[in-house]
């Protein structure tokens, strides 16, 4: 496995592997383990927030007295708040019932940015403040991601407002869990009247109760008939539980995009070879039960990206269970071995999990694999084979090891663990689940552990006191930092060998908020100034330029155009998929005879009825191959040069539209680049952005932003060539002591640091002068010139740091370097910037400010 792969390990482990190491760890403080071992549970304290019991009600009273912080938070998490006698335990207020409730009601109405809401009510222990937290939770609109669990019997009719989960009308993915079954028809069919056609994600779980099967499966088969037409059709992931699957066979004529299948029981006998015969081809299934059916219908196609398997000796009969294991190893993973990405298997009882050597050949073969996760008793003895499996994978990011069985040792697994070495490297921890947060750690050795108690982080030599940050920023700063060195880095240099860029960053940028921190909370931004936007592209520069470009080129070229000039109509269109990452987003403004002359560009845009027909080409635009939408300038009136300019959005399905091939750079290789080609391409006259004929004001109002924005990429790219130098001069030795103990080496040490800060606060300076309104248009030009000029100065000295290693692409620095030189010609030229400068001085001068 590599080094900067990720281990997922049970908490309980961790706690005997810090024992070991000397940590001062406290079982029952899970929060105070973390910190003792610089863990973060999560990637942002106040982005994902979990609101369950009374300890939590104190963050709720930072919150509220910090609105700004609380618009930050992206997914919550309400569940039934235990009653007031308790809260008051650990509140330094009275405790009091009117004032809990006032403190939730502030905290949760600041919440204005929540795009993910996980609701659980539970009627046998009511929430103490139930109508309060109905009613704040109805407002938030932004919501697009739900999952709501009815605990217990709701009996009584009314006891729950349906209507309440009914006011979103903007979800793609909807979890329903009700323990009283009756309740999950009008639940599930208000939801889908409410939110089609967004709606893709559907996962119903019915819970157990006393009903009558055959009339319930014939009321949801009823369900899906008599829903809005189409509905099911656009249903890409479908995740089923307990006694609804007896009417799965009949659902699934209604299914016909589905890519995604979770099933958390026992299937009917004729369920897949229903499923078989519907020609439905998965890309990803879970199954908590295996038959001899599934196996079959495995072996029927290829093309599976993630698979997840449960072998139940005890269900199927440990024979059956032995046989079908075998069966899955030998047949089933050789047909999906060159698609499948993740893996997931986990026995429920000893002895049909087995690492001989022709099972894990057959995993060895799963070559492109990124994620492993096994159910072990670390008793048995196949350990050691795990691992030998898991180091042969060079693309594996994740290994998780989950316990299997009841009783299991801990103090035994810790030790195993500990002797075979599998801890790589200390980790920040991994995204949230419904179980609870996990832990995911690498190399737990007490060196990794003294480093980061000394203070030693990612981009560990930002000087933050001379940065000038507020405790609110420097605490955005940290969270993207962490985000993109534990997401980002790793595969930075892959991105950059293999070209590709990893597309599932995009939803990840999007629960981080990053992809909308200019827009007005209304969209599902942030609502944020300039300044956030440029920390957010440092930080991802530093992680990957090319990652960090292909974020800039969809969050301020076209998300933050369409939140400028769009209508409100445009806005709740296509603001909410950016925002998310579900769509990416790209400008399209030079072409092959248009650089720096972007004025005279030939793309033609002809008035035609209900719109426009577009015809010419485009080049160099940055996510072009994989953008859903663009932000398209055109002539609309040729003769009239660049009052004859207008702004389109133009969405990748539109007829006429297509893209060239994808161009092979020198630098910040994995950010998409190709050529866009129109022929006839119609753009609906609702799709003009601005005003007819006045692109060219849309165009020039953005470029100033542009150039701040993206300065951000050159201030990251050197913080990262100087953080590799300096730990490689103080650990590469000549004539018996480090490299960076010379006069020479300390010399190039100073003036990479010298260049960064002077690049850094200049270009702070200009981003927080935006941000109080005062946008100049030669210093916007005039931080990318300089920064940019310091970022390839500062490689090449951080090359020559490194001497022959700085040469060979195993290192970094070669990298960086050819990332820096992009902004020397991209997003204007450093002779452009130049020229801009001097003709603003030019300008003013004329006017008499010079005199």
């Amino acid at each position: 496995m590599s080094s900067a792969g990720f281990l997922t390990l049970p908490n309980e482990l961790l706690y005997q592997i810090a024992n070991e190491l000397g940590a001062d760890c406290d079982a029952m403080n899970l929060r105070a383990t973390c910190t003792q071992l610089k863990l973060i549970l999560e990637p942002l304290v106040f982005s994902r927030m979990t609101i369950d019991t009374r300890k939590h009600l104190t963050m709720l009273v930072d919150l509220a007295e910090n609105r700004t912080r609380a618009a930050y938070v992206r997914k919550l998490h309400i569940a039934s708040l235990e009653n007031p006698a308790r809260v008051c335990e650990c509140t330094v207020h009275d405790g009091s019932e009117s004032w809990s409730k006032e403190c939730l009601e502030l905290a949760l109405r600041s919440m204005q940015g929540v795009t993910s809401l996980n609701w659980t009510i539970d009627c046998d222990n009511p929430c103490w403040a139930l109508e309060t937290v109905i009613e704040c939770l109805s407002a938030l609109t932004t919501v697009s991601e739900l999952s709501v669990y009815l605990k217990g019997a709701w009996s009584k009719p009314g006891i729950f407002p349906i209507r309440k989960i009914c006011h979103f009308k903007h979800l793609r993915a909807c979890s329903i869990r009700v323990d009283d079954i009756c309740l999950l028809l009008p639940i599930t069919k208000a939801v889908i009247t409410s939110n089609r056609p967004h709606l893709s994600q559907l996962q119903l779980d019915g819970g157990f109760a006393d009903v009558d099967h055959g009339a319930f499966d014939a009321d949801l088969s009823q369900l899906f008939n008599d829903t809005p037409p189409g509905f099911a059709s656009a249903i890409t992931h479908l995740s089923l539980s307990k006694f609804l699957l007896g009417s799965a066979a009949g659902m699934l004529p209604h299914f016909g995009s589905l890519q995604s299948l979770q099933l958390n029981s026992c299937v009917p006998v004729d369920f897949w070879s229903a499923f078989s015969g519907s020609r439905i081809w998965l890309r990803e299934v879970v199954v908590d039960y295996v038959d001899q059916a599934f196996v079959e219908y495995l072996e029927s196609y290829n093309g599976l990206e993630r698979l997840g398997v449960s072998f139940n000796g005890i269900f199927v009969g440990a024979g059956m269970a032995d046989n079908l294991s075998s069966r899955f190893y030998q047949s089933c993973l050789p047909r999906h071995k060159d698609s499948l990405k993740s893996i997931m298997i986990y026995p429920k009882t000893q002895g049909n999990w087995c690492f001989g050597n022709d099972n894990a050949r057959q995993l060895k073969a799963c070559s492109r694999l990124e994620e492993l996760t096994v159910g072990v008793n670390l008793l048995d003895m196949d350990m050691e084979s795990l691992l030998e499996v898991a180091n042969s994978y060079a693309q594996l990011r994740t290994l998780k090891i989950v316990p299997r069985g009841p009783g299991i040792p801990w103090n035994l697994n810790a030790c195993v663990v500990a002797k075979l070495g599998i801890l790589d490297q200390l980790m920040s921890a991994p995204k949230s689940t419904t179980q609870g947060p996990r832990l995911q750690a690498g190399r737990l050795s007490r060196q990794s552990v003294q480093k980061l108690a000394s203070g030693r982080r990612y981009a560990s030599f930002y000087n933050q006191d001379v940065a000038g940050l507020s405790e609110d920023e420097a605490s955005f700063r940290e969270a993207v930092t962490t985000f993109a060195q534990k997401d980002v880095a790793p595969r930075a240099a892959d991105i950059d060998k293999n070209n590709v860029f990893p597309k599932e960053l995009y939803p990840a940028m999007g629960d981080m908020g990053l992809l909308g921190i200019t827009v007005s909370p209304k969209y599902n931004g942030l609502g944020l100034g300039y300044f956030h936007h440029l920390l957010a592209m440092e930080a991802l520069s530093a992680a990957s330029g090319s990652v960090a470009l292909s974020y800039g080129a969809h969050s301020n070229l076209c998300v933050n155009q369409i939140h400028r000039w769009g209508t409100e109509a445009q806005k709740e269109k296509y603001l909410p998929p950016l925002i998310s990452g579900e769509h990416v987003g790209a400008l399209a403004m030079s072409e092959p005879g248009s650089g720096s002359d972007v004025v005279s560009m030939k793309l033609k845009a002809e008035k035609v009825e209900g719109g426009y027909k577009l015809n010419g080409n485009k080049f160099w635009i940055t996510n072009g191959p994989i953008a859903n939408t663009l932000v398209v300038y055109a002539k609309t009136e040729p003769a009239k040069g660049s009052k004859g300019i207008t702004a389109f959005i133009v969405e990748n399905t539109f007829s006429g539209f297509s893209t060239g091939q994808k161009l092979d750079k020198f630098g910040m290789r994995g950010s998409d680049t190709s050529e866009l080609i129109f022929e006839d391409c119609f753009v609906p006259e609702e799709n003009v952005l601005g005003e007819v004929n006045r692109g060219a004001a849309v165009l020039m109002s953005g470029l100033d932003l542009e150039r701040l924005v993206l300065s951000g990429g050159p201030l990251g790219l050197m913080q990262a060539a100087f953080d590799y130098a300096v730990e490689y001069v103080h650990d590469r030795k000549q004539f018996d002591q480090p490299i960076g103990t010379f006069q020479l080496m300390q010399g190039k040490i100073a003036d990479m640091y010298s260049k960064m800060n002077a690049s850094r606060a200049y270009v702070y300076a200009v981003a927080k002068a935006c941000d109080r309104g005062k946008i100049s248009r030669r210093d916007c030009a005039g931080a990318i010139l300089y920064s940019t000029e310091k970022a390839v100065e500062v490689a090449l000295e951080g090359m020559q740091c490194l001497g022959g290693n700085g040469y060979i692409n195993d290192y970094p620095m070669g990298r960086i370097l050819r990332d820096s030189r992009l902004y020397t010609v991209g997003a204007g030229t450093q002779e452009i910037r130049r020229m801009l400068i001097g003709r603003e001085f030019n300008e003013e001068f004329k006017k008499g400010g010079l005199a």
